[in-house]
């Protein structure tokens, strides 16, 4: 992440922007029995009623749910407010083990937290609200404690050291490939997508076009938008998406996604473009530029020469992240004995990218777009074909040369390109003796445009648009639940953290 922003103005009150919360008296599952702080589930008018898999002998799927979840504090010492240091005490506890498999009865043969429990039987997607958090620190604790992590290395914890030991602990996600502008603020937090407010955001998972991506995504409301001046989130399980695109025509395309994969094209400036969605430095180290360690003291043309070389090299290794290397091909036809099919096209074709006049890149980067969910054992649609999609409607560049009919031309006549999600093809893999491939459209194939729009409309018919106030955390298993943003009106800040679970990332394979 960049470095540490020094302010951040926060409002002295939470306005009330919702109505008022009630009790859901029918919601299963949440008898944490936490103390001092528990959580009592609530109905909101936003939540939406439905089962994430219509037929599953899974009754954490099949059940009818309100998605999300929404939970709100309660202090069982009676006080009528609930302090920071007592949520805190109860948070950390949601990383610990659930009682079944604390008392051995769990059949799962892994350890499985509260938290990830909860988030199993209810969608993937949990609201915290009314929370006494006000600033980007208060939030950092508290996702640290939620991470069964230590904010500040001289805590202390009450637990025992054998309990604490069994935490389900998360890492802080390192970004890679990074295009949108972020700040930080704390401790792994840092701002969300700092587009325009007039720019809205299409459904997506978190970094779901490429090999690196996060477990889980943590949103806080540090100030709402104004009354009635949209600023949702929106909110759709993969899973569901999933189950519903299964039936009628859009079944092969689902199919299409399985056996080919998905084609990217991300256009990263040379320098930061400010007042865009995707407006960060292709040579900011976060997306594919070089590290303090890789910066060295030459001329400005070797220098230059040099960061590309960086660059092109830091693109392959994203690419070998997800399972690409120049012979992929008859490596695993060795391995399986000669006669087995060959891996999907994305596998084969992994990434590239061609260099523009005026020192902006497009990065080709093929990826599956299925997998399935590590705890849950059933296909996810997991991509982000519905924003790419919605991008290139918007920029009228669907059809090719794809090019941009709103923004601007660069200083050498160059055009940004947002061409829509495609198809890949086949072809040759990359290597050291075939960086560059010609324009994509040559190896890669379109997509149907109805199937990308039925996609688009279930997303519509699912989701829930969560709205906020200040102190609200919103957390969201981004293998299970695709997010979005709704252009708005007033004062909107929301910060994000980013988390890895290794355990899980290694078990959410390609379809």
């Amino acid at each position: 992440m960049a470095p540490v922003a020094t302010t951040l103005t926060v409002p002295t009150a939470a306005p009330s922007a919702t109505k008022p919360l009630v009790r859901d008296q029918d919601e299963p599952g949440v008898g944490l029995g936490l103390w001092p702080v528990d959580f009592e589930p609530t109905q909101v008018d936003y939540q939406k009623r439905l089962r994430i898999i219509e037929n599953d002998d899974d009754e954490r799927l099949s059940r009818e749910i309100s998605f999300p979840l929404v939970l709100v504090p309660r202090s069982k010492e009676e006080r009528e407010e609930v302090s920071k240091g007592d949520l805190l005490t109860s948070i950390r506890k949601l990383s610990l083990p659930t009682s079944e498999e604390r008392e051995g009865k769990s059949q799962s043969g892994s350890t499985t937290s509260r938290l990830r429990s909860l988030l199993d039987s209810n969608g993937g997607a949990i609201q915290f609200k009314r929370l006494p958090l006000r600033t980007a620190d208060d939030f950092s604790e508290f996702v640290h404690a939620l991470a069964g992590q230590r904010f500040d290395e001289g805590e202390e914890e009450e637990e025992e050291e054998e309990e604490e030991g069994k935490r389900e602990v998360w890492i802080p996600h390192q970004d890679k490939g990074l295009m949108v502008i972020r700040t930080q603020f704390s401790k792994n937090v840092a701002t969300a997508n700092e587009g325009p407010s007039t720019q809205s955001i299409g459904f997506h998972n978190e970094y779901g076009l490429s090999s690196h991506f996060p477990s889980y995504i943590v949103f806080f409301c540090v100030s709402p938008p104004d009354v009635g001046g949209g600023g949702q989130t929106p909110i759709v399980s993969s899973l569901a998406l999933y189950d519903r695109l299964k039936r009628g025509p859009t079944e092969a395309y689902l199919g299409d996604l399985r056996e080919k994969g998905v084609t990217f094209t991300i256009h990263h400036p040379s320098s930061r473009l400010e007042g865009s969605v995707q407006g960060e430095s292709v040579f900011k180290s976060t997306a594919f530029g070089p590290t303090e360690q890789e910066q060295g003291e030459e001329d400005r043309e070797e220098l230059e020469r040099l960061k590309r070389k960086v660059v092109e090299n830091h693109i392959l290794d994203l690419a070998r992240e997800g399972g690409w290397s120049p012979n992929l091909v008859v490596q695993e036809q060795d391995e399986e004995g000669g006669g087995s099919s060959p891996p999907p096209n994305w596998k084969v074709r992994g990434f590239s990218w061609d260099w523009k006049p005026d020192g902006s890149i497009n990065v080709h980067q093929r990826v599956p777009g299925v997998r399935i969910h590590p705890t849950l054992g059933r296909p996810t649609y997991f991509n982000n074909i519905g924003n790419r999609y919605g991008y290139s409607k918007e920029h009228g560049a669907i059809d090719p040369p794809h090019h941009s009919k709103i923004l601007a031309e660069g200083p050498n006549g160059e055009r940004v390109s947002f061409p829509p999600p495609f198809y890949c093809g086949h072809g040759l893999p990359s290597s050291s003796s075939n960086l560059r491939y010609p324009p994509h459209e040559s190896k890669d194939h379109p997509i149907p445009t109805e199937f990308m729009q039925r996609a688009l409309e279930l997303s519509q018919e699912l989701a829930s648009k969560v709205e906020w106030q200040t102190g609200d955390v919103l957390v969201l298993d981004n293998l299970a639940v695709q997010h979005a943003r709704e252009p708005w009106k007033g004062d909107r800040r929301l910060l994000a953290s980013l988390w890895d679970q290794p355990q899980l990332l290694s078990k959410a394979k390609p379809l």
